[in-house]
């Protein structure tokens, strides 16, 4: 966020510093010609650090222009392992490296304006995807644990409701009963 601040503020300076050349150049005009031998070595003068201050902010946007370029690979290469991942089941370590994805995303500055919400959509639809379906395995998988305790319980029951007989074949008989 302060980097984004920092551009902007930049961008801001570079925006105004035009604002004010602009100024300057009207004044220029308005105050009208100079004995011609010295207006022309004069405005060579005020031309060249007008293009001096248009080149450097031409380089600065030049060099913006690359950074968010720069950006944008990057994220794209961090949406493309979120969608590798989106579908699998290894719940642990797929996690694991979604979390570090999204903290990496956070570290990447800016990419251009018309990119940005369409990138953040696939990113997190692809994460969202992922936690979805862990969260539906897991609720699944707690359900069935909820089957599998009151079943458990049914076969403890009758255990120890179970009498042990003097025929030691049935009493065996009965113990793989309850195995089964």
């Amino acid at each position: 966020e302060a980097l984004a601040e920092g551009t902007y503020t930049k961008a801001k300076e570079w925006q105004d510093g035009g604002d004010a050349l602009d100024t300057l150049t009207d004044e220029w005009k308005k105050i009208g010609y100079a004995p011609k031998a010295d207006g022309e070595v004069v405005w060579k003068r005020f031309n060249a650090a007008k293009d001096k201050f248009y080149d450097a902010r031409n380089n600065y946007y030049k060099e913006l222009k690359q950074t968010y370029n720069h950006n944008l690979k990057l994220k794209n290469d961090i949406i493309n392992e979120a969608e590798a991942l989106k579908d699998s089941t290894d719940w642990k370590n797929t996690a694991e490296i979604i979390f570090k994805l999204r903290d990496q995303w956070k570290t990447i500055g800016h990419v251009p304006s018309k990119n940005s919400e369409k990138l953040w959509k696939r990113f997190n639809a692809a994460c969202d995807t992922f936690f979805d379906n862990r969260k539906k395995y897991f609720g699944e998988r707690e359900e069935k644990e909820k089957e599998n305790l009151k079943s458990k319980e049914e076969l403890v029951s009758r255990i120890e409701q179970y009498q042990l007989s003097k025929d030691n074949a049935e009493n065996m008989n009965s113990l793989k009963e309850f195995q089964n």
